[in-house]
């Protein structure tokens, strides 16, 4: 149990594969046992799950199951669906969302009791729901956490883009009643206003208006792996410097680019993942196959895909991969939109693999003459 009575469950889904787990650094080992024996009186001792949780814990961190909870029941009873097959019903949080996402974010905490997250990179291949959680995450954030003159903002780098989370924020508002009683939707101007807190959600691009000036309590980048405009997530990274507890949310897919934006903040999430790099107010959680793996194997398929069997269904799967597996030209799509997988191009008719099996070694451009 809790502090505050509430019944903590042990995380049912496995977190995403690490390349690595190393140990504290020196000096840290004493703080973490006294942080472990708390967290063992309290109950919340299965939550500590990574090296970054560890380092966390050493530092004072501890875990609100409370909290964690209540962010939970807001979404299962506030949040609902508006695309078939689940139009009108409750948003129910898978439990790799539960355990990976929500309850991480919203329970762990630092020692002044704020959120100890401040940044979340969830990288997942297409269909497996992540702009609609983040969606969810945003309204957490414009009503749950009651803060006053809240500014929540989905933004891209182009402005239709940044409108497909506010959709999905709109839609949710729209098809509950509850939520409609708080917050007024403004379609034309892409705006959500919560008038109680004199608190809003808007979708910002890089052309939008006072982009400097910005205050942010809360902010979803959608598919930064298209985001061009280094500029403008310089300024958003940094617009939330005033606030207490700052959230931004990155939401994306792999893309073809790894000297881009989107594989640069990639690259740092798995790092941080890892242990290369320290920083506990970091959440990364990564889904995708790598190069070893074989992405003709289903057991990749479904490692890379954590919403396997609820929005991606194992015969339409496997029957993209057959087609993929005898044209070239449609593997490199695959394997970046089915299995998070980067840098390839999409529209080679050469498969890498072969192109790499030619090499001759010893083979030099400057002995052709």
């Amino acid at each position: 149990m809790s502090g505050g009575g509430v019944l903590i469950p042990e995380p049912v889904a496995a977190l995403p594969p690490s390349g690595r787990n190393p140990r504290l650094p020196a000096g840290k080992g004493a703080a973490y046992r006294e942080g472990l024996r708390r967290a063992k009186a309290e109950g919340w001792e299965a939550w500590i799950r990574t090296y970054q949780d560890r380092l966390a814990v050493a530092d004072g961190c501890w875990f609100d199951a409370e909290l964690a909870s209540l962010a939970q029941s807001f979404i299962e009873s506030f949040c609902k669906h508006y695309k078939d097959p689940w139009r009108g019903y409750p948003f129910h949080l898978l439990p790799w969302q539960r355990d990976n996402v929500v309850w991480p974010l919203f329970g762990w905490r630092r020692p002044n009791g704020t959120r100890r997250h401040r940044r979340l990179f969830l990288f997942v291949p297409k269909k497996n729901g992540k702009t609609t959680l983040g969606a969810a995450l945003l309204l957490c954030l414009l009503i749950q956490d009651q803060e006053g003159g809240a500014e929540i903002y989905t933004a891209a780098t182009k402005r239709p883009q940044a409108r497909i989370a506010f959709k999905d924020v709109a839609m949710m508002i729209r098809h509950s009643p509850a939520l409609q009683e708080l917050v007024t939707v403004h379609d034309h101007k892409s705006l959500v206003r919560y008038e109680g807190l004199d608190a809003s959600l808007e979708a910002l691009a890089s052309d939008s208006e006072g982009v400097e000036g910005v205050n942010i309590h809360g902010l979803l980048c959608d598919e930064l792996h298209a985001w061009t405009d280094r500029s403008f997530w310089d300024a958003l990274y940094y617009g939330g410097a005033a606030r207490t507890q700052p959230m931004i949310l990155v939401t994306t897919t792999a893309g073809d680019d790894t000297n881009s934006l989107g594989y640069e903040e990639y690259d740092r999430a798995c790092k941080i993942r890892d242990g290369v790099m320290a920083d506990w107010s970091y959440l990364p959680v990564v889904y995708g196959a790598t190069k070893k793996q074989d992405w003709l194997d289903p057991e990749t398929w479904k490692a890379a895909n954590p919403s396997w069997g609820v929005t991606i269904h194992e015969d339409e799967f496997r029957a993209v991969a057959d087609e993929a597996a005898i044209t070239p030209g449609k593997q490199a799509q695959f394997k970046r939109y089915r299995l998070n997988m980067w840098a390839e191009r999409l529209h080679g008719w050469v498969p890498l693999e072969a192109w790499d099996r030619c090499a001759v070694e010893g083979l030099r451009l400057d002995r052709w003459g």
